[in-house]
């Protein structure tokens, strides 16, 4: 027996958060403020932000350990785990045919690709740590999900269960056990 699809409402009204944008003008001000010498146009300080968010981006999607924030700030990394939803289906399809019919991406229709932030593990607290919360923005959500597509077994398997930080911990002594071996395996100059 089939199950029919209800269509959802396209016309029902849409609610969307106000967007608050880091490079406004307060910031200049305050740029300007702590740093009166600095001549720099504010196109450049754009420039330069988004080439950083850019290679930040980049790193976080193709590493399985994440990243660290600079001013250790926390850490950012992508981990997987499993769904707990009945139906994971093609809505567009689904629509067009009025029946329920499921994707047929069978490598990763089991997984869901999560970006978690954590700063409970960095090395010196801070002022309001536990206030801190991390939004990533829509080029970021594409890059992690393409890389994710990709090869979804490449990253940290996050228990429903665990915290995110006994995975941190996890990441940073593999990385640590890795580049140990590798400088054991390297030989030392002669002096």
């Amino acid at each position: 027996m089939r199950s029919t699809y209800k269509k959802p409402n396209v016309k029902g009204p849409r609610f969307r958060n106000k967007v608050k944008r880091a490079l406004d003008q307060d910031f200049f001000v305050k740029l300007t403020k702590m740093y009166p010498d600095l001549t720099i146009s504010r196109q450049d300080v754009r420039k330069i932000l988004n080439t950083f968010h850019a290679i930040c981006i980049k790193e976080i999607a193709e590493t399985r350990d994440g990243i660290e924030l600079l001013e250790q700030l926390g850490n950012i990394i992508v981990g997987k785990f499993k769904t707990q939803e009945t139906w994971k289906g093609n809505v567009p399809k689904s629509v067009q045919y009025e029946t329920k019919i499921d994707y047929l991406n069978w490598e990763q229709n089991e997984w869901i690709c999560k970006i978690f932030y954590s700063n409970f593990a960095s090395k010196y607290r801070f002022r309001n740590a536990a206030l801190w919360a991390f939004e990533p923005v829509k080029s970021m959500k594409k890059v992690v999900s393409k890389a994710f597509t990709k090869d979804p077994y490449k990253y940290v398997f996050a228990d429903h269960y665990n915290r995110i930080n006994k995975v941190f911990r996890l990441a940073k002594k593999a990385l640590n056990e890795k580049l140990k071996a590798q400088q054991n395996d390297e030989p030392t100059p002669l002096q």
